[in-house]
């Protein structure tokens, strides 16, 4: 069986995630994934800079501005959408779905976030297969989010998800 690698960026390239363990200078995260066969010890579906199960109201000073970042024209009090239980609950269930579907290339989402959390619209700007864009979709609909903040007041944002299976 062919060990595929992910290669995962949200917030337009906030977040690279990588199956093999990522050498850098800054903290590094997992999402766990199912062990291998034959052993009881999970594996590592991803790696990042940031937590998977942190949301952005706790996560540290530095790693929110690396999350703003990500966002041309956001003010001093202002505050992207962000998924109310973290990253994990979007990209978990999307490395899953893509262990059964196997597709390579990548997956590129922008989703509509409106003020109260939810996420209105999505457009699907590039798919390696059909089966694992309609799985994001589904996914990225059931998430729940922190709304993006303007200048103090909830508003819609998008949140962008780029995915490269390998």
């Amino acid at each position: 069986m062919k060990k595929s690698g992910v290669i995962i960026s949200a917030l337009a390239a906030l977040l690279t995630v990588a199956s093999a363990s990522a050498a850098s200078s800054q903290s590094s995260y997992h999402l766990r994934g199912e062990p291998p066969s034959g052993s009881k010890i999970p594996s590592v579906a991803a790696t990042a800079p940031l937590p998977f199960d942190t949301s952005y109201v706790a996560l540290s000073a530095s790693q929110k501005a690396l999350v703003k970042s990500a966002y041309e024209s956001l003010g001093l009090n202002d505050t992207p959408p962000f998924p109310r239980h973290g990253l994990k609950q979007v990209y978990q269930p999307v490395i899953e779905a893509n262990h059964k579907i196997g597709a390579t290339g990548d997956l590129v989402l922008i989703a509509d976030v409106n003020q109260f959390g939810f996420v209105e619209t999505i457009t699907v700007q590039a798919s390696p297969a059909q089966a694992l864009s309609l799985k994001a979709e589904e996914v990225l609909r059931s998430a729940r989010f922190d709304p993006a903040s303007c200048d103090g007041q909830p508003c819609r944002m998008t949140f962008p998800v780029k995915i490269s299976f390998q």
